[in-house]
């Protein structure tokens, strides 16, 4: 019983555990992918809801108001002057234990914003401090039942742009990346083999990476790490000059890969957030900013299936 108890654990904590992922990709993955994906397993930090409220200024949060420094108002969007809708805030103290690579500040806050009526496009805001915070009060407008973008595409009922807060639980996780993400379309191009991406792994793969109870369709948010794309696309060449059904050079390959998921957030019942047929927000940062604390530039994405 013991045993068993041990190995359950072992597979229910195979998204976890580096060791179990490249066990995984050495058994489904052909070379030259094989090798080149374990050495570019990169850590995420998975934030899991847990449907409660969160009574801690300050503390990591999807949902509900921001806690705000005096300084620091709830942004707008600059076209119209309405305000973003608050998808959540990162106390970095809280995360750094996780943030193996060192890629984030040790401390402060980052908050994430969006634009839930358009879908394209949101804020990130970075404080230096995580001191003198005030619970940010709902605008009036937010608090009113609009029709989002999502909704008026799916003849949905109107909700209020505002998503039901709760805590999160923080991991350290590992994830695989698509079949068609341009990392292994970079590997393609890099060793010349004859092996296109799409073939580069049993499809058993996708089905032994998620945890006992996960599929594709389960909330899975997190700060860094590789993406987990729904239609099929690189999401970074949004971000560079390539035409359309043009292939992509290596040099505009690398060009794009500089830019790196900041963010993922997913449809989640426990936020009471649906994006369209459960969609996914993106919010990619390039190396260079992120390293520079400079959110300014922030990429944002949104795709549902």
């Amino acid at each position: 019983m013991i045993i068993e108890g041990l190995q359950s654990k072992a597979k229910q904590n195979k998204m976890k555990d580096k060791q179990a992922l490249i066990d995984i990709i050495k058994k489904y993955a052909v070379e030259p992918y094989r090798s080149a994906m374990i050495e570019d397993l990169k850590p995420a930090i998975r934030l899991r809801t847990t449907g409660e409220a969160c009574h801690k200024i300050g503390a990591t949060k999807l949902g509900g108001c921001p806690d705000l420094p005096a300084q620091i108002n709830w942004p707008k969007n600059s076209a119209d002057g309405q305000y973003f809708s608050f998808l959540g805030q990162i106390n970095l103290s809280e995360i750094k234990v996780f943030d193996e690579l060192k890629l984030l500040p040790s401390h402060g806050i980052l908050y994430f914003f969006f634009n839930l009526d358009s879908g394209d496009e949101g804020k990130v805001i970075f404080s230096a401090t995580a001191e003198d915070l005030e619970s940010a009060i709902l605008p009036h407008e937010l608090a009113t039942k609009n029709k989002t973008f999502w909704q008026k595409i799916f003849f949905r009922k109107p909700i209020r742009r505002i998503l039901k807060e709760s805590t999160v639980k923080l991991e350290q996780e590992y994830n695989i990346p698509s079949w068609d993400a341009l990392s292994l379309e970079r590997i393609y191009q890099e060793t010349k083999t004859d092996i296109k991406p799409i073939d580069a792994f049993d499809e058993a793969i996708f089905d032994a990476k998620y945890e006992d109870g996960e599929s594709e369709t389960t909330s899975n948010h997190h700060l860094l790490g590789p993406y987990q794309g729904i239609q099929h696309e690189s999401h970074e060449l949004n971000f560079v000059q390539i035409k359309d059904f043009q292939q992509p050079s290596l040099a505009e390959i690398n060009q794009a890969l500089a830019w790196k998921l900041l963010l993922q957030i997913d449809s989640d019942d426990q936020l009471e957030l649906i994006w369209g047929d459960w969609g996914r927000v993106y919010f990619f940062i390039l190396a260079e900013d992120l390293k520079n604390l400079n959110f300014d530039r922030v990429k944002i994405i949104a795709e549902c299936y």
